[in-house]
């Protein structure tokens, strides 16, 4: 029989709604409340199954010929077809059970299908993914909505060992109500004073590698009575978390906003709300999107709020929010919401500036695009110092027309640039874009200590909108592998005296040069951490070719030069044309292809 999927109903994804239609008094729910449900009156598509304790191979069966008839409530059990072995086709088996729970209350529930002591498939977006569920929780202290739960279930998964083949059981649903969730967060006010079974507040628990801190409620919220006070301690192993213990259900597209508001009494100002991401029952991301961290300027005893936006994607059906930090503090934290902001990110331009240098060339009567490079500077460097001749970059500038931009993030995490400063980034850049004509689709990144994180990351993250990148002095790269190869042209660069880095760095090189991935590596001999001429004259080298090579990004003609390639050996920092007979001497790890004269020249010396 053709398995039919009732598509009628709205899923769990689409339950995720801000609006609230409050009930009578008399139908609310109480924590701790418990709600049953018998599976067969739960089912849309009835003709899925049969009441004649028939066990045929292409329908459930109503099941009430036990021996013991107490041994399932009100005497019966919806039983599958025997399954000897996984099915991946819907036609195969019984038809897909399409069951639809009704939720009379919004808040926080856990959902329990009592029966499957074999597995049995389940799915919360109409059958277009599936998993196999073996044990009776399905949803765990999770955010529903009024309405409707529907859940689709599947005869598709075989029992293993040590469970023997045979019918799966679908018996009834419990619903345990645990409380009302304000803002889509479990007791984000910290208003219920109660705890759970475990002595943790309702809704929240804490995490410090040690065992040490704490979190308790006190006398003084930001809007309501109370707030959550949270004591870490300083020293070694001081990451520490407070998070929420329910998950919302979400909708691929769709932006969601966190915030809280934060009051600093002592430390630092180090911690920020992350997003936890989940599918299928299993976590998948502990830091899909983050805040930033309060602003500088914030002072110790007043509310700040700090907030973090995310659109989900396909691969996310679920998330959740936590506050994390990574140095000593004593905080209140209050008024955790999360909130569907709209189908678009929002405007998160005005969380950075942007110091920009004109070349002195820039003509807008001009009908053309001009070029930009995006420098990323260090933790401790102003960022406004980075567009002025400091490291030689605008006398640059002004001779190849490039205007230079140098964003100021106030955010360490600003090199991660799927959390928040991507967007934000490229927010500011149209604006910038409408003042001058810029090419924001084909930017040049230069980053040098933490700012070379950055400069690796933006090319990864958004590849279509860069044209080359150079990174000194990096600590944290990406994967090479063969969905990478699209990266643009990249340059890699660090001091053989910065260790860690340096061997980071190398590896890297090695592993995207065998995966086809266009990285040129320099080793900086006798070099710390530090920028250094021969680093920036290869920089400088490098992106001037690509610039060049790519005129017609900016509607211009390309420079005809002649096509001169070389290798060059890292270990000797001599370069030699490619079909040069001593290439062969050269170790394959220590060959640097070079695309030009130019960049040879500044990349070492020739061997002739």
């Amino acid at each position: 029989m053709r398995k039919e999927l009732c598509l009628t109903m709205m899923s769990v994804y689409l339950l995720l709604s801000l609006i609230h239609c409050p009930l009578g008094a008399q139908d609310a729910l109480k924590p701790g409340e418990e709600l049953k449900f018998e599976i067969e009156e739960l089912i849309v598509n009835q003709d899925a199954f049969n009441e004649e304790d028939e066990l045929l191979p292409d329908l459930w069966n109503l099941w009430s010929g036990d021996e013991k008839p107490d041994t399932w409530s009100g005497g019966t059990v919806l039983r599958s077809p025997v399954v000897d072995m996984d099915r991946d086709a819907d036609d195969d088996g019984a038809p897909i059970l399409h069951v639809s729970i009704p939720i009379r209350q919004a808040g926080v529930y856990t959902v329990i299908v009592q029966g499957p002591h074999r597995p049995v498939g389940v799915s919360m977006d109409e059958g277009k993914t599936w998993r196999c569920m073996t044990k009776n929780l399905l949803l765990k202290e999770t955010i529903l909505q009024e309405g409707h739960l529907d859940i689709w279930f599947d005869d598709r998964y075989a029992a293993k060992p040590p469970l023997t083949l045979g019918s799966t059981y679908l018996d009834y649903i419990r619903l345990i109500y645990h409380g009302p969730a304000e803002w889509n967060v479990y007791n984000g006010d910290f208003e219920d004073l109660t705890r759970n079974e475990k002595g943790w507040i309702r809704g929240w628990y804490w995490f410090q590698r040690k065992k040490e801190g704490e979190m308790t409620i006190v006398d003084g919220g930001h809007e309501g009575k109370y707030s959550l006070q949270v004591k870490a301690p300083s020293g070694s192993g001081r990451d520490w978390a407070v998070e929420s213990t329910c998950r919302l259900p979400v909708l691929p597209g769709t932006t969601i906003e966190m915030s809280a508001w934060v009051k600093r009494l002592k430390g630092g100002r180090n911690f920020r709300l992350e997003m936890v991401s989940y599918a299928k029952g299993e976590r998948t991301s502990w830091k899909m999107a983050s805040s930033r961290r309060p602003p500088m300027h914030s002072k110790r005893g007043e509310w700040v709020r700090i907030s973090g936006y995310a659109t989900i994607g396909e691969d996310v059906e679920e998330i959740s929010v936590r506050l994390v930090g990574h140095q000593g503090v004593e905080l209140q934290l209050d008024d955790v919401r999360v909130t569907n902001v709209s189908t678009s990110q929002p405007d998160l331009a005005e969380d950075i500036k942007l110091h920009v240098h004109v070349p002195k060339g820039y003509d807008p009567k001009q009908q053309r695009k001009w070029r930009a490079l995006v420098i990323f500077g260090g933790r401790n460097n102003l960022p406004r110092t980075e567009v002025t001749n400091r490291l030689g970059w605008a006398e640059w500038s002004d001779q190849n027309d490039i205007f230079l931009i140098a964003p100021d993030f106030d955010d360490n995490d600003y090199w991660q640039p799927q959390l928040w400063s991507g967007a934000a980034l490229e927010m500011a850049l149209a604006k910038l874009e409408q003042k001058y004509p810029i090419a924001t689709d084909k930017l040049l990144y230069y980053g040098y200590s933490e700012g070379s994180q950055a400069s690796c990351q933006f090319a990864a993250w958004r590849p279509e909108r860069c044209r080359a990148w150079v990174a000194h002095a990096c600590g944290v790269f990406w994967q090479p592998n063969d969905a990478m190869k699209d990266i643009p042209q990249g340059l890699v660069t660090c001091g053989d005296a910065d260790a860690q880095r340096y061997v980071l760095g190398r590896d890297f090189a090695r592993a995207c040069l065998k995966t086809g991935i266009p990285i040129l590596w320099k080793t900086i001999p006798n070099s710390a951490h530090e920028v250094t001429e021969p680093s920036l004259k290869l920089a400088r080298a490098f992106l001037t070719h690509w610039h060049n090579h790519y005129l017609d990004d900016l509607g211009l003609s390309p420079l005809s030069k002649p096509n001169e390639t070389f290798i060059g050996n890292d270990a000797t920092e001599l370069f030699y044309p490619t079909n040069d007979p001593q290439i062969k001497n050269i170790p394959e790890e220590d060959r640097i292809p070079l695309p030009s004269k130019d960049i040879a020249q500044a990349w070492g010396k020739s061997a002739h």
